[in-house]
């Protein structure tokens, strides 16, 4: 997995569902318990349980013992929309080798990314689980190979993470760590003035101070097809800022493709040049800015706010 941010240990957590016991860095599904079922207390065959911190972009980790191929399975959930309970899980045995699931509040879970055929996972062995998420792209290694890699259809909603587990047995979980890095930002606009004092005066200044990592074409190095950087860097973002002056082929490809991805865009123009918006976006909400003084300061303003609602993922 590629370098964090910033990483720490788990260690607060909170049961959502099924019978869970936690210490520290360590947490362990219960199962169903013989004992405790014959005497009435509550029982599930399926587990969640919510860490503190939240998680938007980066990496979870986490080790398990206690899965097989058929009966045992346990991974991670991450995405966690506390308001209409949407989530993803990916996962280790019970029932397939490996799974990305999405779940949803009033419906039946969807299997949208799975290894199939028969595995040597065993109950006894301890496996490491690495999951990376990079705006809509999802990265699943095991052992430190990579089993699954799927493209998510629009960008996650929500910041809960936690553990889940499924079966009749106790399943062991330790060294949950999660590791964060900053949200992305793709700027999508003509190379040239004013549009570049644009770029370096307001739009990076301003991405930047709230914490978000920000690029444009023009910066991507390295070998490689430019078509191919681009679609990559618009997937891994978690919005897309273009500048729609004016009528520029590559400024609304990209701008396409992010609207393709369900991705978050913020449209700028400048009001002189309002009535030159195509007619296919006059229904998006665009910022509309003078190339003045004043201009700067309003544009920044609604900029920051635009930005702040993407990272609170509303």
């Amino acid at each position: 997995m590629a370098r964090s941010e910033h990483s720490i240990a788990v260690t607060n957590m909170a049961a959502l569902d099924g019978r869970w016991e936690f210490q520290g860095n360590r947490a362990k599904y219960l199962g169903v318990v013989e004992e405790k079922l014959n005497a009435g207390a509550p029982t599930s065959g399926i587990g969640f349980a919510l860490a503190e911190p939240g998680f938007r972009e980066g990496c979870l980790s986490v080790k398990i013992r206690g899965v097989d191929f058929l009966d045992r399975g346990a991974g991670i959930f991450f995405g966690r929309d506390e308001y209409d309970e949407r989530r993803f899980t990916v996962k280790l045995g019970g029932g397939q080798l490996y799974n990305i699931i999405e779940w949803f509040k009033n419906g039946s879970p969807k299997i949208v990314a799975r290894v199939l055929g028969s595995s040597n996972l065993d109950i006894n062995s301890e496996y490491q689980l690495d999951v990376r998420i990079t705006g809509q792209q999802v990265h699943v290694e095991v052992d430190r190979v990579r089993v699954l890699a799927h493209r998510l259809e629009a960008p996650l909603t929500g910041s809960g993470v936690g553990l889940w587990a499924i079966g009749a047995a106790p399943i062991e979980f330790t060294d949950f760590r999660i590791q964060t890095e900053k949200l992305r930002a793709f700027v999508a606009m003509p190379f040239r003035e004013p549009f570049d004092s644009l770029y370096k005066d307001v739009i990076y200044g301003t991405a930047t101070s709230l914490g978000f990592d920000v690029s444009r074409v023009d910066e991507i190095d390295g070998p490689g097809v430019i078509l191919d950087d681009i679609r990559r860097r618009i997937e891994e973002s978690h919005l897309v800022v273009a500048e729609i002056s004016q009528p520029n082929p590559n400024v609304f490809y990209e701008l396409g493709y992010a609207h393709a991805l369900n991705k978050p865009a913020v449209l700028l123009a400048r009001r002189e040049d309002g009535g030159n918006i195509p007619f296919d976006i006059r229904g998006y909400r665009a910022i509309f800015y003078d190339d003045t003084i004043g201009g700067k300061k309003s544009i920044e303003d609604s900029l920051r706010r635009h930005l702040e609602a993407v990272r609170r993922g509303t």
